[in-house]
């Protein structure tokens, strides 16, 4: 009988544990500096970091024009069967994924001023559209934004910082119900 009851308590406890999961919020730090990026994910009382690995030397293939049109249309042919998807997978979540202390850093110069100073035009033009995209499927906050052009030399660094709140069961509802409107 003691047997018994411990087994309960121990399904109880495994229960109440995924339903933690499954209902607290996960936090992603995402994190991108230095050709290094990280993802630490959070909920609750369970921790993992994803690091991105190093890149290993592959053997260049020779690159012709018939490589690259095929490797293109092997692309948007994936695109195309994954778009409906998406677009029915963010209706679904919509406004329940919280975005929250972007902080974005661009370090650019084309050695040519004139051409620095347009690029700067379009950075910000670039940053005002993705805000406006996001904060139509997001809760989401204007990124504090950093640009510094560099006029006199050529470079081109960028550094990304952002915190994403989302609970696993509203990720699991979207999904099923775009898996229902795709059959």
């Amino acid at each position: 009988m003691i047997a018994v009851w411990i087994l309960l308590g121990i399904l109880l406890l495994l229960f109440l544990l995924l339903v933690c999961i499954l209902y607290l919020k996960t936090c992603l730090v995402i994190s991108y500096k230095d050709d290094k990026f990280t993802v630490k994910a959070t909920n609750g009382f369970i921790r993992y970091t994803f690091k991105q690995k190093e890149k290993t030397q592959k053997q260049e293939e020779a690159v012709t024009k018939d490589s690259i049109e095929k490797d293109i249309e092997k692309k948007k042919t994936k695109l195309t069967h994954k778009k409906s998807f998406l677009w029915s997978f963010l209706r679904e979540m919509r406004y329940k994924i919280e975005i929250k202390k972007v902080k974005i850093k661009v370090d650019y110069g084309t050695d040519d001023p004139a051409d620095t100073g347009v690029l700067y035009g379009v950075i910000w033009a670039a940053i005002g559209n993705i805000y406006q995209v996001f904060n139509q499927y997001f809760v989401f906050d204007f990124p504090e934004t950093e640009i510094n052009p560099d006029f006199e030399n050529k470079l081109f660094k960028i550094e990304f910082y952002g915190i994403i709140k989302v609970r696993i069961v509203h990720i699991i509802n979207a999904l099923i119900k775009s898996r229902k409107g795709k059959s």
